[in-house]
């Protein structure tokens, strides 16, 4: 869990939106496929119960004229029956096993032969959907009744929902995907060119100029205006840094000996080396400056701490001698 956890910090932006989008699309999908599969399975479950209901109507109308043995009354009733469209062929037989009255039940002989040799009261077979159900009257069986209904409307119906879940699927599918690729650049673009400036402008100098495109969405754009102000402060404290430059650079340009003596303090260089250093300072008319060299040695005395004092006490010796030092 820790790891996949880890491993989905570090993904980038580009991926999460992409597998989020991917996930979110298999579930529309997969919840497309179920549905479409239970209501077929409820058109098929609904197609079996009317058609047994419409047998059991058929075996209710003609039980007791079979038993007054009023075979036009029958007729007449397998006759109304036959404007069915669901209905293919009707065969009744009798209680002897005889054929009592057939519709359309020639074209389908063989498989009513095989149907009637088994036990089953329905079966499917070539599209046809056969019942079996005997015609009862005060408890005595006045004959059996087979009817077939053909399968095809259901299964066009069936086909037809198939087809229309798949051009929806189809469409979500493609619009899905031409949504994630307008977020996923609408939140990577402006990231990639913030990106780019910052690899441009990769030096504390670069930075003071720094301007970041605000655009994208309201988060992307708060970043990068956060950025450029970052920048303007940056700016800002740079300048305040180059003037202190340039006043200390004057400053030391004419008076060295402060920074000669943290030199020494560090150990970057002797006493020798620095009084002749010192020595060396002149003003920028030429001239040895004896005013800088005592006002630079005698504020250089207030950092002197006791392991620097014999040191500091040779420097003014040297000075005394090499500089008229007073």
């Amino acid at each position: 869990m820790i790891t996949v956890e880890w491993s989905m910090k570090k993904m980038s932006i580009h991926l999460k939106i992409w597998l989020l989008a991917f996930l979110l699309i298999a579930g529309v999908v997969s919840y497309g496929f179920y549905t479409t599969f239970s209501v077929n399975r409820q058109i098929r479950q609904n197609f079996y119960r009317q058609s047994e209901q419409a047998v059991q109507s058929i075996s209710d109308e003609i039980a007791a004229p079979l038993w007054l043995y009023q075979q036009p009354y029958v007729d007449k009733t397998f006759q109304a029956f036959q404007n069915t469209s669901s209905i293919v062929f009707l065969r009744l037989l009798n209680k002897d096993g005889a054929l009592s009255y057939g519709y359309g039940d020639a074209a389908y002989a063989a498989i009513i032969s095989e149907f009637a040799a088994g036990q089953a009261a329905h079966i499917k077979k070539d599209s046809i959907y056969l019942v079996r159900h005997p015609v009862i009257y005060k408890n005595e069986i006045q004959g059996t009744l087979f009817v077939g209904f053909t399968m095809r409307e259901m299964e066009q119906q069936i086909a037809s929902q198939q087809k229309e879940m798949l051009i929806f699927c189809g469409l979500f599918v493609l619009l899905g995907i031409i949504a994630t690729l307008l977020i996923a650049r609408s939140i990577y673009s402006p990231l990639k060119k913030m990106q780019k400036v910052l690899q441009q402008e990769n030096t504390l100098g670069d930075l003071k100029g720094i301007h970041l495109p605000e655009q994208g969405g309201r988060e992307v754009a708060g970043l990068a205006r956060e950025v450029n102000r970052l920048g303007e402060k940056i700016s800002e404290k740079m300048r305040t840094l180059e003037n202190s430059q340039r006043i200390s650079k004057g400053y030391f340009d004419e008076n060295p000996v402060a920074t000669l003596i943290v030199d020494l303090l560090l150990n970057d260089i002797s006493v020798e080396e620095l009084c002749a250093k010192v020595c060396s300072v002149r003003t920028s008319a030429g001239q040895p400056n004896r005013y800088g060299l005592r006002f630079c040695f005698e504020d250089a005395r207030h950092m002197r701490s006791p392991r620097t004092a014999h040191a500091l006490k040779q420097i003014e010796a040297c000075l005394r001698t090499h500089s008229g030092y007073s």
